[in-house]
């Protein structure tokens, strides 16, 4: 599982070893960094482009609409 992402601030998300925090990428004393296999990486890209897929349609369907022209 790697829950630092390029929108979180790894200090902020995880916080610092005087104040206890951890990490789960394997930073800062954590767990061991965890490296995903090949089903792992490509479930975990279906599910990105899937997220995708979804926000394009949203924004589709607010272009089409009227009210999306204030």
């Amino acid at each position: 599982m790697n829950c630092c992402s390029p929108r979180t601030d790894h200090r902020t998300r995880h916080g610092t070893r005087s104040n206890g925090g951890c990490c789960c990428c394997g930073q800062q004393g954590g767990f061991p960094h965890h490296y995903l296999s090949k089903d792992e990486r490509r479930k975990l890209l279906e599910g990105y482009r899937n997220n995708l897929k979804a926000e394009l349609a949203e924004v589709e369907k607010r272009l089409q609409s009227p009210e999306s022209e204030d």
